[in-house]
């Protein structure tokens, strides 16, 4: 099981310290991106964070990034973040609620068809917790990866770990053994062993690794709790 940790920022600056921080401990860095309505935090300037990202992509490391877009409208951003070094990219499920139940699956499969036309390039779901992981069937064989959210309110940190997920997860898995299975939202060291004994892959950690007096020490006994 791999522990990538997450950016939550709205200040360029902070986002910069934070990447420059963990990203020589890390092969992958979690990239939060809201769009002040999808969720209240807005951060969407993908071009700026380029200089960070290809610094850190192309050094020693080769740290990667994934960009989570709790946006309204990912078709229309997603390339921003592209250009800006992501190589992962989670959409949510919500994003087309509004559209027509007859046409929703179609929409979601015309944008994971057009983003996976990037060679390299890895597309996945993300879910919220009142979603049922049965919404993915007509596209899941299309997905690298599916991002379950663990808290009810998505778009800040330190939040409650829901522990319902964790039933959720071990489904997902059933039914997609060999799918990448991550979970964001309230991970820390009193749950992440769960995670793993349920089939999780990959845990989304924020707050439990940024507010750590050693933060580095932090993801490593993480890690380490994992591996």
């Amino acid at each position: 099981m791999q522990v990538i940790p997450a950016v939550l920022e709205t200040e360029l600056a902070e986002i910069q310290r934070k990447i420059n921080l963990i990203g020589p401990a890390t092969h992958w860095v979690h990239l939060d991106v809201g769009d002040g309505s999808f969720t209240k935090q807005t951060f969407e300037d993908g071009p700026r964070l380029q200089a960070i990202t290809s610094g850190h992509a192309n050094s020693a490391a080769h740290t990667k990034f994934e960009a989570h877009l709790m946006v309204t409208e990912p078709w229309t951003l997603w390339e921003t973040w592209l250009s800006a070094g992501c190589s992962r990219f989670y959409i949510h499920y919500r994003s087309f609620i509004k559209i027509p139940h007859k046409t929703r699956s179609f929409a979601v499969n015309n944008l994971i068809n057009t983003m996976h036309t990037h060679e390299g390039f890895e597309v996945g779901m993300a879910l919220e917790m009142h979603d049922s992981i049965t919404v993915l069937n007509p596209f899941l064989s299309k997905l690298d990866c599916v991002l379950l959210m663990a808290i009810d309110t998505i778009g800040a940190q330190g939040h409650r770990f829901n522990e319902q997920v964790l039933d959720k997860a071990k489904s997902l898995k059933t039914v997609w053994p060999n799918g990448c299975v991550s979970v964001d939202g309230g991970v820390q060291d009193l749950n992440i062993m769960r995670l793993k004994e349920v089939g999780g892959d990959c845990a989304i950690v924020g707050s439990n690794i940024f507010t750590a007096t050693d933060p580095i020490a932090q993801l490593k006994k993480l890690q380490s709790m994992v591996e």
